[in-house]
């Protein structure tokens, strides 16, 4: 997805850039600089969320068999947790 919209925005900021001859290298820079902030902006919102969440299960499990204490207070979370919505079974496991 991040890779669609970084094909738009170059088509779009290069078209920009390619019209944009006339009036000087500063506007081409600030079309690059743009494109690139943009592009950074998507990654920090889009791909680097989408990555924790699905990493934290694995990473949730894996401190569930390394701390004992920590497997305690979510065993004694399990037998106190219901759904707050219907009928699943507990979240994080």
């Amino acid at each position: 997805m991040i890779v669609f919209f970084g094909v738009v925005l170059g088509a779009v900021f290069g078209y920009g850039a390619f019209n944009s001859d006339a009036r000087g290298d500063s506007t081409v820079a600030a079309l690059i600089g743009a494109y690139i902030l943009i592009m950074l902006l998507l990654v920090a919102c889009l791909l680097v969320p989408s990555t924790i969440m699905g990493r934290s299960r694995a990473t949730f499990r894996r401190k569930l068999q390394s701390d004992a204490q920590f497997r305690a207070l979510v065993e004694e979370d399990l037998l106190t947790w219901r759904d707050p919505v219907g009928n699943a079974s507990y979240g994080p496991l």
